[in-house]
């Protein structure tokens, strides 16, 4: 099965506890994450993430001052067996343009 997904993007800061106050005002605020995908540096951290609604997490995020952004993302349903994930990295497409994966 394939559908089109709103990723979110966001920017926080590269310090204790700023990961718990993003996934915590989330929570607060019954948004459920999905999928989540994390990358740091020494002063910034990106979080790649899905959740159940976007939109709404996007106004609540941006309202506590995040920065914030939609990605598109293509996503598959596989089975749960061996060979599944690999036959479906295999298609042309996902591997010529794949920037990021959500397991």
């Amino acid at each position: 099965m394939k559908c089109n997904i709103k990723q979110l993007s966001v920017f926080l800061e590269n310090k204790a506890g700023e990961l718990c106050e993003f996934t915590r005002i989330l929570s607060k605020n019954g948004i459920s994450i999905k999928s989540i995908l994390l990358a740091d540096s020494t002063d910034f951290g990106l979080v790649r993430t899905i959740v159940d609604n976007p939109e709404k997490a996007k106004t609540i995020l941006e309202d506590e001052g995040f920065s914030v952004r939609f990605t598109d993302v293509f996503g598959v349903k596989i089975e749960d067996v061996v060979g599944s994930f690999d036959k479906s990295c295999q298609h042309p497409l996902r591997s010529k343009n794949q920037h990021s994966l959500h397991v």
